[in-house]
């Protein structure tokens, strides 16, 4: 299955990804991209409902465009993070 891929990152995608996406669940009602960034893994993680947070907002400005269907915050290490719990919660650079 082909992803979208955000320009200048092949080999994020054409070798990580594959590998990550193993390790995956296949199915999970409730997901956390834990330091989303603009959002660009949130439409290829599994999850029913999925969330991203990130502590820069201007990446989350980004993801909000992006991908305006799912729920986005702000997290600056001080409050829980999220609208928990999850089912899985991927956390690929944070």
């Amino acid at each position: 299955k082909g992803v979208s891929t955000p320009a200048g990152e092949p080999f994020e995608w054409g070798v990580n990804w594959p590998s990550l996406q193993k390790m995956l669940p296949q199915s999970a009602a409730r997901t956390l991209d834990f330091g989303c960034s603009g959002g660009y893994m949130l439409p290829h993680l599994p999850g029913d409902e999925k969330h991203g947070c990130d502590s820069d907002g201007a990446a989350l400005a980004i993801a909000e465009s992006l991908n305006p269907g799912f729920r986005y915050f702000k997290w600056d290490g001080a409050q829980p993070c999220g609208y928990g719990p999850y089912d899985l919660i991927f956390a690929k650079m944070a």
